[in-house]
């Protein structure tokens, strides 16, 4: 997950930055550059075909339906395909003459559409139509966008304060210090993995009908904050959700989010300094270790 790579990046830049002094911004910028051009290189090997293939039996099919359906002609097609698709940008599909998907606009789905501005996801599904609503949108991301950034850099040491507590008990229960870091760190990792891949993978499987490889690709791609918009909880046409479907998941990303930053901080963290160690004594050795130096303390001064 991008908490892990970050860490990784974050250590390695640290460790070439020792006594050498490397600069590591030519080598930052050269590796971004080359992995944005592999990339480049083989999404078009992969998707490009099936993009060819799309394109054939469209045209294949748009040359049928003309020709089966003489009264039509290709303006007329045209207007009935561009209402159509406007009306899919703006999340609602047709089925059977009705528009049968959910209301993009209830209230549980403007809350899970206001965690996916101010967390940048930005599905694309569902945009305000209005130019009060896109005007509205632009200024409520502009405070919203820096305040989630606030709020995920502020709280990720609170929520992480449970792994000192735990690097604590261990370490007072004889556990080595290197150890109790991997067992701490490793027990962050499956805890954010429960919670933001495994989580998803178990329950969108139910609610939506998607196979376990779709909701792992859900969850990874609305967790990263890519959210291309192909796959939207909630939208499915003929299904039906429970109240407040979309609200759980609004919930459930804001919460997997601050666990992601959470770990990222925990990970990050340096091992144990001196005064740390100093806190693992328990407070019945320290209570007893004072006694000590006051009686020594007193025992001085008789003599």
């Amino acid at each position: 997950m991008w908490c892990c790579a970050c860490c990784i990046l974050s250590r390695a830049e640290h460790a070439m930055a020792g006594p050498w002094r490397v600069d590591t911004l030519p080598l930052l910028a050269t590796a971004y550059v080359a992995y944005l051009l592999a990339g480049a290189a083989v999404f078009q090997v992969l998707e490009l075909p099936a993009e060819q293939n799309i394109r054939q039996r469209l045209t294949d099919s748009w040359a049928a339906f003309i020709q089966n359906h003489s009264c039509v002609d290709d303006g007329t097609l045209d207007l009935f395909l561009q209402e159509v698709l406007d009306a899919r940008s703006h999340g609602v599909r047709v089925a059977a003459g009705q528009a049968s998907s959910p209301s993009n606009w209830d209230f549980s789905s403007a809350l899970l559409f206001t965690v996916t501005v101010v967390t940048t996801i930005g599905y694309g599904s569902t945009a305000p139509g209005s130019t009060w609503g896109r005007a509205s949108c632009a200024f409520y991301a502009l405070l919203g966008i820096p305040l989630n950034l606030q709020l995920l850099s502020r709280g990720a040491p609170t929520v992480a304060a449970p792994t000192r507590a735990a690097r604590r008990w261990l370490r007072l229960r004889g556990v080595r210090q290197r150890r109790a870091e991997l067992l701490v760190r490793g027990g962050c990792v499956l805890g954010a993995t429960l919670l933001c891949l495994l989580l998803p993978v178990a329950v969108l499987p139910v609610t939506e009908g998607w196979s376990h490889a779709k909701s792992l690709y859900y969850a990874f791609i609305t967790l990263s904050t890519i959210g291309f918009g192909d796959l939207v909880v909630g939208s499915e046409p003929g299904r039906e959700y429970v109240a407040g479907y979309r609200t759980l998941v609004a919930a459930w990303i804001v919460a997997s989010l601050a666990c992601l930053a959470a770990t990222y901080h925990a990970l990050s963290t340096t091992a144990l300094q001196p005064e740390d160690e100093h806190s693992l004594i328990s407070p019945q050795d320290d209570d007893k270790r004072k006694s000590t130096a006051r009686l020594l303390g007193c025992t001085a001064a008789g003599e």
